[in-house]
């Protein structure tokens, strides 16, 4: 039997797929979801594979979660853009100064190449020198200088950076909240960095990048999206540097690519899958790590997968625009499928729904995840004949959508029917 459950989360999307070839989580929700919580409750012991379609928190939080935790799964499928931000920050020339100026917006300046960078120790694993590499230029360029972000030491250790980076937010949430006792924030702070200090590295880095993920969001930075890109590729990195499932790395394309998973009933319609790092420069510029975080980072860009067996499907659109299907080209279904809503049906893709075609339309199901009364839906999306949604638009109570296919059909278990007054009511 095949089944697919749109989980409860509140933060972008997470669906999860079961059937007899295994099973497979799409998506996971945003950092606090509490995903391994969601997955024991349904009794997924193991994942074959967690999938992210694009790179943002509320699509990496729970795959991130599941990492920290060491959930069983066999492998993880990433847009290569993760992989190759960790190594390009190692690589990086040096140009703090151009660094700084790119993030202010001001254009960078070319300095000499500093001999304190980069901040890397040897018999350290190569993604956790990316990760503090990574999270040290962020830091940098939040605050808007280097004072106080790498440790003094002719050699840099991965977990001295992350201390001394938390050490630096901790000072900050201390002058915020502790205003008029400073010497009881400092205490605090003492207290907190002793706990840290017996962490492992990996820990450190995990609770560094949560804490810099609050930070950017109490800024309105021009570059923020693509620093909170950086921050999530060292959570990442430094995570899969201690972790013994597979990492698997798909590329975007601007072309209908329809690439088989090896050893999986699963396509990618826009990626194919790649060794990241050959080719990589020996030493890195700050505008490239900076145009690859934006780029990486960017809305509608995300990775189409197709989920297939002999009788249904399943289509997980991300938030992709379907730009990879030329004018005149359509992705034609030829069963019973269940189509994940572009962007949770958001009407920023509503042009999306007009390249997919099904020979039945009325045997496939639509359904969306989490959508802000604030959000406008699709019009497209409620053009079509069965559609669920995993939040009502009125009361927006969470309802779990759970459909197994049965006697050739799609079968509603739970969900929430999307009507139009739900509709009008989240227009307006």
């Amino acid at each position: 039997m095949t089944e697919l459950r749109v989980l409860p989360v509140r933060k972008d999307e997470a669906y999860l797929l079961k059937s007899t070839r295994g099973a497979y989580l799409v998506d996971s929700g945003g950092i606090g979801c509490a995903m391994p919580e969601l997955l024991n409750d349904r009794q997924v012991r193991k994942l074959r594979a967690a999938i992210c379609t694009s790179v943002s928190s509320g699509r990496l939080g729970g795959i991130l979660e599941l990492l920290r935790v060491k959930h069983p799964v066999g492998e993880y499928w990433l847009p290569e853009g993760l992989e190759i931000l960790s190594e390009l920050a190692r690589r990086f020339n040096g140009d703090m100064a151009g660094w700084l100026a790119l993030a202010a917006g001001d254009g960078a300046t070319p300095v000499p190449v500093s001999k304190t960078w980069p901040p890397l120790a040897e018999g350290t694993g190569r993604r956790l020198q990316g990760a503090a590499a990574l999270l040290a230029l962020v830091m940098a360029a939040s605050q808007g200088s280097w004072h106080g972000v790498l440790p003094v030491g002719e050699k840099h250790e991965p977990a001295s950076i992350f201390i001394s980076i938390i050490e630096l937010l901790s000072h900050r949430a201390a002058e915020r909240w502790n205003e008029g006792d400073q010497k009881a924030g400092a205490a605090l702070l003492t207290l907190g960095t002793r706990l840290l200090e017996g962490g492992t590295p990996v820990d450190l880095a995990n609770l560094c990048g949560r804490l810099m993920l609050v930070e950017l969001d109490r800024k309105k930075k021009k570059f923020q999206r693509g620093l909170r890109g950086m921050v999530l590729s060292a959570m990442i990195s430094a995570q899969a540097d201690s972790d013994e499932a597979r990492f698997r790395f798909f590329r975007p394309v601007d072309r209908m690519a329809a690439h088989l998973v090896s050893r999986h009933p699963m396509k990618c319609l826009n990626g194919v899958e790649t060794t990241p790092l050959p080719g990589l420069p020996r030493q890195v510029r700050p505008e490239m790590i900076l145009n690859l975080a934006a780029e990486l980072t960017m809305p509608g860009n995300s990775l189409t997968f197709q989920y297939g067996e002999a009788q249904c499907g399943v289509l997980f659109c991300g938030d992709t625009r379907m730009h990879f299907v030329d004018k005149g080209e359509v992705l034609c279904l030829d069963r019973p499928t269940v189509i994940t809503a572009p962007d949770r049906g958001s009407c920023r893709s509503e042009r999306a729904y007009r390249h997919v075609v099904s020979n039945d339309p009325s045997a496939n199901v639509w359904v969306r995840g989490f959508l802000p009364h604030s959000c406008k839906v699709s019009t497209a999306y409620h053009m079509q004949e069965n559609t669920f949604c995993l939040n009502n638009t009125r009361t927006m109570v969470l309802q779990e959508i759970l459909l197994r296919f049965q006697d050739g059909r799609w079968q509603r278990e739970s969900a929430a029917c999307c009507t139009a007054m739900d509709t009008q009511r989240a227009i307006r």
